[in-house]
């Protein structure tokens, strides 16, 4: 049987969205026929000591998880993120190399990995080594000869691979496979007295429009300007008319529109972020900060909402240019409006027939279109639909085959 073997040096199970790509992707390229093994370090996580990964991602167990030794002790983590990262990168390599060197049938295998500075270790053990791209580092030139004796390059967007062939890699040799979905469990059903339902099982209010954002509090994520935006929306007219004389494309709150019918929900961050955002937010009536959730609940939450914002910022490459955000493809397959950022990362996938979509980092715009989102129904029944319609292209199942048929 054909062998993949997935190195990641991250936490398995983790709060963060790597962990569910992943995971995913084992059990997408298992479902290829692919004997596969993810191996990955062994890293202290309380919050998620004990708990079975393929129980917390609902993955099938066609695939294997070995976690090497590396060292990881909890002293490490209290150095500065710079150093901690760099410290804990050169213990799982050396670990990772002499695990490697005790592989037979090299050439049976395709390494698969996302980490670019594994890879000179990785092309000196095997003939197949795989990078798939998620960023480029601010080194990049140094990589360029690194990245040209890879098997293939699997770029998660457009933007990549364009910077990529820049660098003078190969056109040929690099494929584009934006990330996915598991339609099973994100696709909407029930009609809004499942949406009703839902709500009560999570405590949320069943007689609010709910606005929601799930996923981390970065600021690329743009999730502060949703902040902005919601308190836009909580000073009603006078302001928001200000704000529609200086955004000429925003549309804004009817005169007797009741803004107080809003309730913009927060799912996911960081302890950090989550105790920054709840202080800044502290005395709004129209903002709930509910923290991290498990994979399992996202989507129930995105079943509960009414809108669903993806607010990048444009400040930062990797939200400009780089990115494919998971939150983009569970929003579309939930069936909701999605308001996002009008950036060129967004518009790989998305486009007007598909989404609202806002100037990236303008709170005023943003507020004018989560209006609009809410004001106009037969808008948002579209862009929903349209979005429900494309999502259906990009399953993990159809990325790994896709990923399996470029590398022959």
């Amino acid at each position: 049987m054909k062998k993949i073997l997935y190195i990641a040096n991250v936490r398995i199970p983790t709060e963060k969205a790597h962990g569910i790509q992943i995971m995913k992707m084992c059990e997408a390229f298992g479902n290829q026929n692919y004997e596969t093994e993810l191996l990955a370090p062994t890293r202290h996580n309380p919050k998620m000591f004990g708990v079975d990964p393929f129980q917390y991602y609902e993955v099938k167990k066609n695939f294997q998880i070995r976690h090497l030794c590396a060292f990881d002790p909890f002293w490490l983590m209290q150095l500065p993120q710079g150093i901690y990262i760099k410290f804990q990168a050169f213990f799982f390599s050396i670990s990772l190399y002499f695990h490697l060197r005790r592989v037979k049938d090299r050439d049976n295998y395709i390494v698969y990995v996302r980490d670019e500075y594994l890879l000179p270790v990785l092309q000196r053990l095997f003939k197949t080594v795989v990078w798939e791209a998620h960023n480029l580092p601010q080194n990049r030139a140094r990589y360029s000869e690194i990245w040209k004796r890879c098997a293939g390059i699997v770029a998660i967007s457009n933007g990549l691979k364009r910077d990529l062939v820049k660098l003078g890699i190969d056109e040929g040799n690099i494929m584009v496979a934006p990330d996915g979905v598991d339609l099973q469990k994100f696709s909407a059903g029930g009609g809004s007295a499942f949406g009703g339902q839902i709500r009560g099982e999570l405590g949320l209010p069943v007689d609010k429009q709910i606005v929601m954002y799930t996923g981390h509090l970065y600021e690329w994520k743009g999730a502060q300007t949703l902040l902005r935006a919601a308190a836009f929306l909580s000073l009603r007219a006078p302001l928001l008319d200000g704000a529609k004389q200086s955004q000429g494309n925003t549309t804004l709150p009817e005169a007797d529109r009741d803004d107080g019918n809003l309730l913009f929900v927060f799912v996911g961050g960081t302890d950090q972020d989550i105790e920054k955002f709840r202080e800044i937010a502290k005395d709004a009536d129209n903002i709930l900060i509910l923290g991290h959730k498990p994979y399992g609940e996202i989507s129930k939450y995105l079943a509960a909402a009414d809108v669903l914002v993806l607010p990048n910022s444009a400040k930062s490459e990797i939200s400009r240019s780089y990115t494919s955000p998971l939150k983009q493809f569970e929003y579309m397959a939930a069936g909701k409006p999605i308001v996002a950022s009008s950036l060129p990362s967004i518009r790989e996938i998305l486009d007007e027939n598909s989404a609202i979509f806002f100037e990236p980092d303008n709170a005023a715009d943003l507020a004018g279109k989560i209006d609009l989102a809410i004001s106009d129904k037969n808008l948002s029944e579209k862009v929903a639909s349209n979005a429900a319609q494309i999502v259906k292209k990009y399953t993990w199942d159809m990325r790994a085959e896709r990923i399996v048929d470029f590398l022959g």
